[in-house]
């Protein structure tokens, strides 16, 4: 016996097309809607490891030591932690953090606070031991991409407008540098400590101290460095934010 085929009228027919486009569409938003995917930590922390003058291994990319217990490393869209540090190779993921479409900028240690500036202008915080997310704070978008390469060691070892500073009574700052202003923000809360304005585009902010005035009287507390295009730079008192020493020179990279 002979199976004829059967056709579908045009109501069935027009359905399946309606159902086989909203499977799509929504398929599309799955795949591509801006997320954040946050991973915590499996097993116990890795005990301390000291370090000794022995090889140990050839990783892939270059790590961040935190607390001699993990290895924290970049990539474009993740910043992820492995364990324990003396481990001959990199290992699976301890805990990961991942967003899209926002790209990683920098990451510190400032505390007992693993910090990651993003390409939107997001810091984010995290514990060092279980991955989960502390405290989040919107600083302005200044690096707008990955600088790390392949093996992230820029990102980790020399980040972009993001630094770390003590302030006077010893809580740790994080320090990050937007278009116009500095931001100092209290790296155990995330609450601002300070903001500083400034004219023209920055170049780089960095810890410098102890600063010193103009009359060479010595202050006794660390300061951040605020370089400007064209119009000198500026140090910070971490204090509050306030200018402690400020000196116009002309900018020699113009």
């Amino acid at each position: 016996m002979m199976l004829r085929p059967v056709r579908l009228g045009g109501v069935w027919r027009h359905g399946l097309v309606a159902v086989a486009l909203l499977a799509t569409a929504f398929a599309g938003v799955r795949v591509f809607r801006p997320t954040d995917t946050l991973d915590l930590a499996h097993g116990r922390y890795p005990a301390p490891a000291p370090a000794t003058d022995r090889f140990y291994g050839e990783l892939l990319a270059a790590p961040l030591i935190v607390d001699d217990r993990i290895r924290v490393y970049a990539a474009a869209n993740r910043v992820w932690a492995d364990g324990p540090v003396d481990a001959k190779m990199t290992t699976s993921a301890y805990w990961a953090f991942r967003r899209w479409p926002a790209v990683l900028v920098g990451v510190v240690v400032a505390g007992d606070r693993v910090v990651s500036r993003w390409s939107d202008g997001e810091v984010v915080a995290q514990r060092p031991d279980t991955g989960a997310v502390l405290w989040r704070a919107s600083v302005g978008a200044r690096t707008r991409v990955y600088e790390g390469r392949r093996t992230g060691a820029k990102t980790v070892y020399d980040p972009p407008d993001l630094a770390t500073a003590t302030a006077p009574d010893g809580r740790p700052v994080v320090v990050a540098t937007g278009v116009d202003e500095v931001t100092g923000l209290d790296a155990d809360s995330g609450a601002v400590r300070w903001r500083h304005r400034t004219s023209g585009e920055q170049r780089r902010a960095y810890l410098a101290g102890p600063a010193r005035r103009r009359h060479a009287r010595r202050l006794r507390r660390w300061a951040v460095t605020v370089h400007g295009r064209g119009r000198g730079r500026a140090r910070l008192d971490d204090r509050a934010g306030r200018d402690a020493d400020r000196r116009r020179r002309a900018d020699r990279s113009r």
